[in-house]
């Protein structure tokens, strides 16, 4: 009998301390995800993925509620560095999958599928920010010009851009 009440006491300890460590991992995920929404508000977009991660750590895996605001966050680093499009479709196949997601704002998740066919419909291909800069030169600089060149210079390469004209004398 003796053996049996310290057996029953020996479970009942560690079935309490599984029960604190839960709820600690699940306040841990929980402040994590409050912290990456106001990173997300600010527009501190990596850090927000950052606090996410570790949120999805604290939990052992990622809901559709941590998955859409990822999917946000990265869709905004996209923006300015398609790089992030591999990861932004990743984690949309990951939220299509959660577990959860059939419970999930409808609005949200339709605003999620909508990105997802936009990025396949326009085909969108990585770039770094680089290649970026160097694009929106070419499409919305001189053609010819060359950081560095003189007005002299680009007279002389591209004579179409420059119209003679009279002075005119103020008086």
């Amino acid at each position: 009998m003796k053996h049996l009440s310290k057996l029953l006491l020996l479970v009942t300890g560690f079935l309490l301390a599984t029960t604190v460590l839960a709820q600690n991992k699940d306040a841990e995920a929980k402040a994590a995800y409050l912290l990456a929404e106001e990173q997300f508000n600010t527009a501190k977009f990596e850090t927000c993925i950052s606090y996410l991660d570790d949120a999805i750590k604290s939990l052992g895996a990622a809901n559709s509620k941590i998955l859409y605001l990822k999917i946000m966050s990265q869709r905004e680093l996209a923006k300015k560095d398609t790089s992030y499009i591999s990861k932004l479709m990743a984690t949309i196949d990951a939220f299509e999958k959660a577990p959860d997601v059939a419970n999930f704002n409808e609005e949200k998740y339709l605003e999620v599928v909508k990105l997802k066919l936009s990025i396949k419909k326009q085909g969108i291909e990585e770039k770094t920010p680089e290649e970026l800069a160097k694009a929106r030169f070419v499409n919305y600089g001189i053609d010819g010009f060359k950081p560095g060149m003189s007005i002299d210079e680009l007279k002389k390469n591209k004579t179409g851009l420059f119209y003679p004209c009279n002075k005119v004398n103020n008086r």
